[in-house]
């Protein structure tokens, strides 16, 4: 889905542009075959991962394990073509570790939301990671991605790139109700990557 226009900014000026024309992100969370075919049941084979291989946010997005899967594995999936069109932008975290304010910038082609650029507002991140999305503005429903964690659920339970302000173990990410909440590092749930061409 198209979550915004003019947006996020390059990392390196294209033309005289600043912003990247277009801002992308998956409707529904990665999911295996017989999820894509039913993907309003449970979360249990769907395509879940870990920010860190072990339950901290040392480092924050800037040195997790999924900005790496982020910006190689998933890029590399891509078609060669989309991968031609994809545009290297600057975005801000948290720098985690405990951290409860400041943030720094890391050039990336995939990434994930933050925090604020989904619900507008910080409930457990720092400040200053951006803005909404237009996307989520129109919207509340647009935050909830299938497949349903479970059949009382509206969403799946997906990542954000926010570190958990004030924490050291876990990453802010959408809860099955569609609220912001945060989980340990480690733990396996939802990815919806993000990019701008």
């Amino acid at each position: 889905v198209i979550l915004d226009f003019e947006h996020d900014d390059l990392a390196t000026a294209i033309n005289g542009h600043s912003k990247a024309a277009v801002s992308i992100g998956l409707k529904d969370c990665l999911m295996d075959a017989s999820n894509a075919s039913n993907p309003v049941n449970g979360g249990g084979n769907t395509e879940n991962g870990y920010m860190n291989s072990t339950a901290t946010n040392s480092g924050g997005w800037k040195n997790c394990a999924r900005r790496a899967w982020c910006n190689n594995v998933f890029f590399a999936a891509l078609p060669s073509t989309w991968q031609s069109m994809v545009k290297i932008v600057n975005k801000k975290s948290g720098t985690g570790g405990g951290s409860s304010s400041g943030t720094e910038i890391t050039a990336d082609k995939i990434f994930l939301a933050a925090e604020i650029e989904i619900f507008g507002s910080r409930t457990y991140s720092v400040d200053g990671e951006g803005t909404q999305y237009q996307y989520y503005k129109n919207a509340t429903a647009n935050r909830y991605k299938m497949p349903k964690w479970n059949s009382s659920s509206v969403s799946h339970i997906y990542w954000e790139r926010s570190p958990r302000s004030g924490n050291t173990s876990t990453f802010c990410g959408v809860s099955s109700s569609g609220h912001a909440s945060h989980r340990d590092a480690n733990g396996a749930y939802g990815v919806a990557p993000c990019l701008c061409i």
